[in-house]
């Protein structure tokens, strides 16, 4: 039983004994970052553009760089999330070139976040 308590507490750390996060775990997040930044494109090249799921997106990124510490990911991440949440009676409108523009460009910040972790491996 502590056998398997060990492994289990081993298994909710991202880091091995020595502090350093484990490879295996970076690169799957790193694949599955990149996968999510294909669908928040696919979600701005969308008629009319869906702010929500690129919101979400974002999000659920922020929530999976965090046990991995990757704090320049999360505030990449919530910076876009906070250029896609609008204010009170503001209108987003992702087909405002201006608009569009910047959220592509939060993107590209997000994304050179994913491959500054990817140079890590």
């Amino acid at each position: 039983a502590a056998y398997l308590i060990e492994r289990l507490q081993h298994c909710q750390n991202p880091a091995d004994d020595h502090g350093q996060l484990n490879p295996l775990l970076l690169r799957l997040f790193v694949d599955e970052a990149r996968e999510q930044i294909n669908a928040m494109r696919e979600a701005l090249e969308l008629l009319p553009p869906d702010a929500y799921a690129i919101k979400s997106i974002a999000e659920e990124m922020a929530r999976q760089a965090a046990p991995l510490e990757c704090y320049d990911l999360i505030d990449r991440a919530r910076l876009l999330v906070v250029r896609l949440t609008p204010r009170a009676g503001e209108n987003l409108d992702l087909e405002n070139p201006e608009t569009r523009a910047h959220v592509l460009d939060r993107m590209a910040l997000l994304e050179a976040a994913v491959h500054e972790i990817a140079g890590m491996l």
